[in-house]
């Protein structure tokens, strides 16, 4: 789809902040800085963006819809509904600059983009991940009465739990977590993962 002009300045006011936030942080990049990395006029940044805060909630929708994307493939592809399950939540999992981005969220100050980021993302994904255990459901695979719920339970736990933001630990007790989530996502769809593959 083709975008129009508004648009994509937009993208570009965008696009500038987003290195902006990465290189300097979210906190020490003042509007000016902004104004610098695309070389517009501020009257024509305040058209498009309030302010800051503003251009970061629309990087982060930006990022969430990004994840639905892939998401949507995995929920889309041939596969069983089991097998659909690890690909779709790892398919979250921001990548490359999106994911310098959200390393900002850690530090002081930005905890309102950090809960902002994971809840955008759940609310997007729930839906899709709730077709994915439906699916299931009418197959036989899983067996869970709200399959909603059941999708909003796995994606704030897995998303919460293993964001070192909110609950850091050492890397034994994080794979330990990693590994409890994963059965605790399969007690919760009342089903068992798929056979692992066999590695040589």
């Amino acid at each position: 789809m083709t975008m129009s002009a508004g648009e994509r300045r937009r993208h570009e006011i965008m696009d500038a902040a987003h290195q902006c936030f990465i290189s300097k942080g979210y906190q020490a990049t003042t509007i000016d800085d902004i104004l610098t990395a695309t070389g517009i006029a501020k009257g024509t940044l305040y058209y498009h963006f309030p302010g800051k805060e503003d251009i970061m909630h629309a990087i982060i929708d930006r990022v969430v819809q990004t994840i639905v994307t892939r998401a949507r493939a995995v929920a889309d592809s041939p596969v069983p509904p089991q097998e659909k399950i690890e690909p779709f939540i790892l398919s979250a999992r921001v990548q490359g600059e999106d994911a310098s981005l959200i390393g900002q969220f850690h530090t002081p100050g930005n905890a309102e983009f950090h809960v902002l980021s994971i809840t955008a993302t759940v609310r997007a994904l729930a839906p899709i991940l709730a077709e994915i255990i439906t699916e299931g459901n009418e197959s036989g695979s899983f067996a869970t009465a709200f399959p909603q719920e059941t999708a909003e339970l796995i994606l704030t736990s897995a998303f919460m739990l293993t964001d070192q933001g909110f609950f850091p630990t050492d890397d034994t007790r994080f794979e330990q977590r990693l590994q409890a989530i994963r059965l605790g996502i399969w007690k919760l769809l009342g089903s068992t993962p798929p056979h692992e593959p066999t590695r040589s």
